[in-house]
């Protein structure tokens, strides 16, 4: 009698979707809650909630569900310009935390319900 030989894959970061509490979460907080998180709206701009991620700030859209190359966000992360860099301040976005913010736009933003960065009064 002869088995079926059963391979198993390693899931890898480009095949499992991003965890939204577990991986991003923690980018956001250590690099951009500073100005952009609880009361701090930076350049008009909070990512405070989904809704207000997604509402973009004084400049319009920061994000474009999706698209990360054509994320405003995700371009200020990886500029190297002092005027446009985000963040303008300390170590920046290391390269793998960048590809993940980068899947987690690409796969639409996934945010876990009812998440903020700092609940409403």
């Amino acid at each position: 009698m002869r088995f079926p030989i059963l391979l198993f894959l390693p899931i890898t970061a480009a095949t499992a979707a991003v965890d939204f509490s577990h991986q991003i979460v923690p980018i956001l907080r250590e690099h951009c809650a500073e100005c952009h998180a609880g009361d701090k709206k930076k350049g008009g701009f909070s990512f405070n909630d989904r809704k207000s991620l997604l509402e973009g700030g004084e400049d319009g859209a920061v994000v474009v569900s999706g698209k990360s190359a054509e994320s405003a966000m995700i371009k200020a992360i990886l500029s190297t310009d002092p005027d446009d860099q985000m963040p303008p301040k300390g170590k920046r976005v290391p390269a793998e935390q960048i590809a993940l913010l980068k899947q987690w736009v690409d796969e639409g933003l996934a945010w876990e319900e009812g998440f903020a960065f700092k609940k409403p009064a």
